[in-house]
Order: C-alpha cells, then structure tokens, then sequence
C-alpha cells in the first residue's frame, strides 16, 4: 500500500510506449516469516520469538488513484523464555485505503486482531500450563513520494504513524507443584517511523519481478504498559506485579521485500500494510 513500484500504473514496466492497464479488482496472497530476541530487563527475563503466517485480500479500484481494500491474516508466534515456551496463534482483520495524487501515495490501514495464547512453565514438580484469550486493535497512516530512477528502479521516502493496542485475559495455570494465577494486562504504544526504499522491476516473460530494500528510524512517541499480579493459585498469597518490558524510544527497522504480479496487472503492494509490528510485550508468565 505504501509506494508505487516499477509495476504500478503510470510507471509503464512494458516499455515501448505500451498503453498501462487498470485492472478494478485484485487479490493478493503472501506469506511471511520473522524472528526476534528480547534481552533480559528488570524483572522480564528476555525471550527468543518466530512468527510465520500467511495473508489473503481483495481490493478495488473505485476511481483513479483511490483504492479499497481488505485482508486477512493468520499467524503463529513461538516463545522461548528461560524456563517456559510459548504459543500465540492469532487472527488479524483488516481493511485499507491508499490515495494515488502523482508521485504522492497515502496509506491508511486499520486492524482487529484477535487469538488465544498457550503457554508452558517447567518447575521440579512437573509443567505447569494455561490457555488464555488475547486482542489487539491498530491503525497505521502512511505518507510516500514516488522518486523514478533509471531502469524501473525507484526511490520512495516515507513518513509513518502507527497505534497499537493490546490485550490478555487473566489465566490460571493447570498441572505442576506450584500454578500461579495473572491478571489480564493492558499495553499500547504509538510510534513515527522515518525512512524509505529503494527497489528495481524487472519484466521476465510474462511475470513482473520486484525487490525492495527498506530502512527507517524508529522512535516510540509514546508507550503505556499494564503490570501483571502474579500469585500462587494454591494458596492464594499476596500477589505480586511484574512490569512488562518497554521498547527503547528509539530504534531502527531494515528489511527486503520481494514480490511478483502477472504482466498485465500492476503490482499490487498494498498486503504490506496490514503487517503493523508486534504489539507492546508484556511480561511472559
């Protein structure tokens, strides 16, 4: 959703005065893979995480330059904390708009996303384990202006917001010597992203090829995250609050992104959009 590349129209990636189609509605499909590790801080002890997921969606042209869409998408995530794994299976829903004036690209993207996460927490008596439900809801704005460069390559700067907001239920863990019961946590965050990407397509028989290298800054305008009340589900003690583990204020986000269409439809990059990053991590039980 937020560039237009080699592919799109106007750009003419056929060569030779070829006439640029405008095709009204498209559907998308993509898959994806990320990992990340968190280092240990305060009372969070750090944690090891893969996702991987795939996504659907239809959009539609209603007039030159605006389009509408939507998409779904389902993910898991893996954890790896010190003495405990964890799984998030999550379903995310989302509908978008992106406004084509010139060089200038508008994206708007707003999710809701909802799943259950499992965890397991290994003790000398055995493995303690619960299942709970967990939601995000997020929004995204996004700001670009399309640079052609020689050969179908491109430069796009940008300019991002995003809000994201999450939540877990309270859970009480089933098995081992010792289960512990948690309150349901509350986090958010907005952020601004500056940046940009570079790509190049290239047309192969009858398949337009893309790639995109993307780097930007990150900085956490704001981030409120919940506490958890941990306490002994035996003996109901007094509970103890574990904060979550905050994101630095500022930071950096680089990656790739290939693609490929048909020849006779423009790339459509707009699935890109409704990936918003992960929601604020609260502490791990």
């Amino acid at each position: 959703m937020s560039y237009r590349d080699g592919a799109s129209p106007g750009n003419n990636p056929q060569g030779g005065g070829a006439e640029s189609t405008f095709e009204r509605y498209r559907t998308w499909f993509e898959g994806y893979g990320t990992s990340a590790r968190t280092d240990a801080r305060g009372d969070f002890l750090g944690d090891r995480r893969k996702t991987y997921g795939g996504i659907a969606g239809l959009g539609v042209t209603v007039a030159p330059g605006v389009t509408f869409g939507a998409s779904v998408d389902q993910g898991r995530t893996n954890i790896d904390v010190p003495g405990a794994t964890g799984r998030i299976d999550l379903t995310q829903v989302g509908v978008l708009g992106n406004f084509e004036r010139g060089p200038w690209n508008l994206g708007v993207t707003a999710i809701h996303g909802f799943g259950t996460v499992h965890s397991s927490r290994f003790d000398t008596g055995g493995i303690s384990s619960a299942s709970y439900h967990a939601q995000l809801w997020g929004a995204m704005a996004e700001l670009s202006y399309y640079i052609a460069l020689p050969n179908n390559s491109r430069f796009v700067p940008k300019l991002t917001f995003d809000w994201l907001r999450s939540s877990t239920d309270s859970f009480t863990e089933a098995g081992g010597t010792a289960p512990i019961s948690a309150s349901g946590v509350t986090a958010s965050r907005i952020r601004m992203l500056i940046g940009g990407e570079i790509g190049h397509s290239r047309l192969m028989g009858r398949q337009i090829f893309d790639f995109a290298l993307y780097a930007r800054l990150v900085e956490n305008l704001s981030q409120n995250i919940g506490q958890i009340a941990i306490s002994d589900a035996t003996t109901g003690s007094v509970p103890q609050f574990v904060n979550g583990a905050r994101e630095s204020s500022m930071g950096v986000d680089a990656g790739a992104a290939p693609s490929s269409s048909p020849a006779r439809l423009p790339a459509y990059a707009v699935s890109r959009a409704l990936r918003i990053s992960p929601p604020p991590r609260p502490a791990f039980a």
